[in-house]
């Protein structure tokens, strides 16, 4: 992958600020030392204990709920942005998350390598990270292997987002924000309120309703795509019931519906052979009918059917409602800590899955559309229960040795289901030929397949963690997790053809399993798997002097196995293994200027064996899943700041990342190599991907930006900052399909407003991807179509807050 000129431009550019920013701690005649220009740090508790950021061992960036506001940020995949080598992205059927180029795939059943906690509780689904930011304190995002303290399935990072709370102590405080969006309509109102309630408890309450009419328009019926309703509301408590015991909980409830195709398609421009020469232009509109949706509600499919809910309409249902406790109780200077969760989540998705009205067999075979009467449909369904329990006991901090040492206990419920309908009337001639080699002997109808499965997972592992003082410089850090866990899965799949009686009315029959037209089914499979791993980790930590820390770790970790969910498996794909990573980190933290700039370095390498792979055939849309073999991520994280006065501050961050699968034989093919293949005489049946780039692994990104706070009067103070997002270039799906190759990149944000000195109110503009660049989010190609999520394109933000004391 090469660098043009101006990415080699924007590297120089980072490094020459970095240089210069660490030449300027050195000169003795630095004179821009302002007092109140000390810049603060954040603090976090991704540790187990409460910490700054900047004196924490390892990779991690944190951004408080200020900022996530003033920057309009509304959930973790607009965040993604922010922060160099974490992307976060819709695709098709999952939320795709990686960090330093490594994350799970889009099939269902894979647990996520990024692991994620609201509020201390874990939260293992994909879709739960579309969950937006509410009333937030923090967001952590913590880079590289985090076994010992965030557990199994964190071996390329973990997140955790904290929400505000209100002790005894507080008086009380409200607040009330508007933010509306002026292209698509989107408006947020939030509104949160708390304080002392009495002597011992403090209370709050948070409420978010977000509506928006939708960012493009389904051209076959004139209706409007991506019509959203969202509404969250939390409460939360905090409890002193002695000076030694306190109890945090809350629970929270959200909801979320949005109508039509979530994804989108887009053309390209073909050669004679095939071969796609470019590629059209993006476009939010699509031209998708869904007309089959409103088969699933047959009685006769409902019969067989494991569905409990169905949508008549493309579209997306969401609700999840969450609870968590903690009991912390201090004996003599130890702290004995309880976490206690519950998590309760369900969606609905359902989607013109070939997402357009043409009939897909002309693009099969390069020919021109044709009208169609409805080609795949589909709805995928989920609910998922959990309970978890932790219990850790930390040890005083303030002697030559501490330590935390703990247990923790998890079991799940999961239920996924996944419905396709076939309209035969307008493919079976080919498929006819395909699968039975005549064209003539399917009649015309409906081929509906469902594959669904339940499992249940229960996990306890035992984890420690502890700090030894060497010297007053040097502490040495060192831990280990063991995890056994338990899954239990069931899968059954059901297959039945439907033919119109005439009346207006389709009747079904059932087929044989492996006898559906278009798509092939394993037999039902029950079957169970344990996995144990110990994961140990070791950090040596040393003090150059009071401003520079400089650190080296080394960690291990896992992403559990499973069982694949989608429609067509072959049993020798329906077990995978266990994910095993190994990691190393060194790097440095560093106070600057006298406290008026800080600079973090990092050097990464972390090593994959068995890598959890899965792709789909892009003639057939055949699902594989695979340990790949091995994997390497590596490279290098930089993050400075400078308050350069009491009203300006320059930063910026920037990753050079380098990941690439050093052990992958089998992969799947993508749609050139297919072609190759056929017009060879041949088929694809895999493609050696050794060497080649992992997706989602730009080979730089970052962001530089500006922020300034000045006062204009006594009473008014001028808020603006600008920012400049980049990327290079990143395939979008495993098969490294040129198609969805997401170019170099670059996205402008600014934002300008003014607020009263003491902070009770705040009025600003703000506009995002102003050079409206419109990049990929992911990529799929599936039965002759390009299905893809896109990045919003330009916006702009009006946002008012007004906070209320007591």
């Amino acid at each position: 992958m090469k660098l043009k000129l101006n990415a080699i431009t924007r590297c120089l550019g980072a490094v020459s600020f970095t240089v210069a920013l660490s030449y300027s701690a050195n000169a003795a005649e630095t004179t821009a030392q302002i007092d109140e220009g000390k810049l603060e740090h954040i603090t976090v508790t991704s540790t187990k204990r409460t910490q700054s950021i900047n004196d924490i061992p390892m990779s991690i960036q944190a951004i408080s709920g200020d900022q996530l506001q003033a920057e309009s940020i509304e959930d973790l995949g607009e965040l993604s942005g922010s922060i160099p080598n974490l992307m976060i992205s819709e695709t098709l059927g999952t939320t795709q998350v990686s960090i330093r180029g490594m994350g799970a795939g889009t099939e269902r059943s894979l647990e996520q390598s990024v692991s994620m906690f609201i509020d201390g509780i874990y939260m293992p689904r994909s879709r739960q990270y579309r969950a937006p930011f509410l009333d937030t304190e923090r967001v952590e995002v913590l880079r590289g292997t985090q076994a010992v303290l965030f557990g199994l399935n964190s071996t390329a990072g973990a997140i955790s987002v904290v929400s505000k709370k209100n002790t005894a102590d507080d008086d009380f405080n409200a607040s009330v924000s508007v933010d509306h969006e002026t292209e698509y309509e989107d408006t947020v109102v939030s509104v949160a309120a708390g304080g002392g309630v009495t002597d011992t408890l403090g209370l709050r309450l948070a409420v978010q309703q977000k509506t928006s009419d939708g960012f493009g328009e389904n051209t076959y019926d004139g209706s409007t795509i991506g019509e959203k309703d969202e509404t969250l509301v939390r409460l939360s408590g905090v409890w002193n019931a002695s000076e030694d015991f306190i109890v945090t909980a809350k629970i929270e409830n959200a909801q979320y519906e949005v109508d039509g195709n979530l994804q989108n398609t887009f053309t390209t421009i073909k050669d004679d052979l095939g071969y796609v020469i470019d590629r059209g232009e993006f476009s939010f509109d699509e031209n998708y009918d869904a007309s089959m949706l409103d088969l699933f509600d047959s009685s006769a499919i409902g019969n067989t059917s494991t569905l409990t809910d169905t949508r008549s309409s493309a579209g997306l249902e969401q609700e999840s409602t969450n609870v968590a406790v903690e009991i912390s109780y201090d004996i003599n200077d130890y702290t004995l800590t309880a976490n206690i969760g519950y998590s309760d989540f369900d969606f609905i998705h359902a989607l013109d899955l070939d997402s357009n009205s043409y009939n897909i067999i002309p693009a099969l075979l390069g020919m021109a559309p044709t009208p169609n009467t409805g080609g795949i449909d589909n709805i995928l369904h989920e609910a998922y229960e959990q309970n978890s329990f932790e219990l850790r006991l930390a040890s005083p901090v303030n002697d030559d040795f501490s330590y935390i040492v703990g247990a923790y206990f998890q079991s799940s419920d999961l239920e996924n289901q996944n419905s396709n309908i076939v309209n035969l009337t307008e493919v079976y001639p080919v498929l006819s030929a395909i699968y039975l080699g005549d064209p003539t002997i399917i009649p015309p109808g409906y081929d509906w397949v469902e594959a669904s499965f339940e499992q249940e997972t229960d996990a306890f592992s035992v984890f420690a963690n502890a700090t030894w003082k060497i010297t007053d410089s040097s502490r040495l850090i060192f831990g280990a997790r063991y995890i056994t866990e338990d899954k239990e899965h069931n899968r059954t799949v059901s297959n039945q053809f439907g033919f119109d009686s005439g009346n207006g009315e389709v009747v079904w029959t059932d087929m044989p399993l492996g006898g559906g037209v278009a798509f092939t089914a394993t037999n039902p499979v029950k079957d169970d798997r344990t996995s144990e791993n110990f994961m140990p980790e070791v950090m040596y930590q040393f003090d150059l002097n009071d401003d520079i820390m400089m650190y080296a770790k080394a960690g291990t970790s896992a992403k559990s196995g499973g069982f694949a969910a989608s429609v067509n498996i072959t049993p020798e794909q329906f077990e995978y293994d266990d994910e095993e990573a190994l990691g190393f980190e060194f790097g440095s933290k560093m106070s600057l200027l006298d406290g008026d700039a800080d600079l973090n370095i990092a050097l990464f390498r972390t090593e994959y064996d068995n890598l959890q792979v899965n792709t789909f055939d892009p003639i057939t849309a055949a699902s594989t899943i695979t340990n790949a073999g091995e994997s390497l991520s590596q490279g290098i994280e930089i993050e400075a700041r400078w308050m350069l006065n009491d009203w300006l501050m320059l930063g910026g961050s920037f990753a050079y990342l380098d990941a690439e699968y050093t052990d992958y034989k089998n992969g799947s093919c993508n749609l050139r190599e297919t072609l190759d293949a056929i017009y060879a005489g041949g088929e694809c049946n895999s493609s050696d991907k050794t060497d080649q780039p992992m997706p989602f692994s730009p080979e730089y990104s970052g962001k530089v930006y500006a922020d300034i706070e000045a006062p204009i009067t006594d009473s008014l103070v001028l808020t603006a900052g600008a920012s400049v997002q980049f990327s290079d270039e990143f395939y979008t799906e495993s098969s490294l399909d040129e198609v969805g190759l997401q170019e170099s990149f670059e996205k402008v944000n600014a934002r300008v407003g003014i607020k009263s000195a003491d902070d009770i109110w705040s009025v600003n503009i703000l506009g995002k991807n102003l050079n409206d660049e419109i990049t990929l989010g992911s990529y799929q190609p599936f039965l002759g179509t390009n299905i893809a999520t896109f990045k919003p394109g330009r916006t702009v933000n009006v946002q008012f807050t007004y906070n209320f004391e007591g």
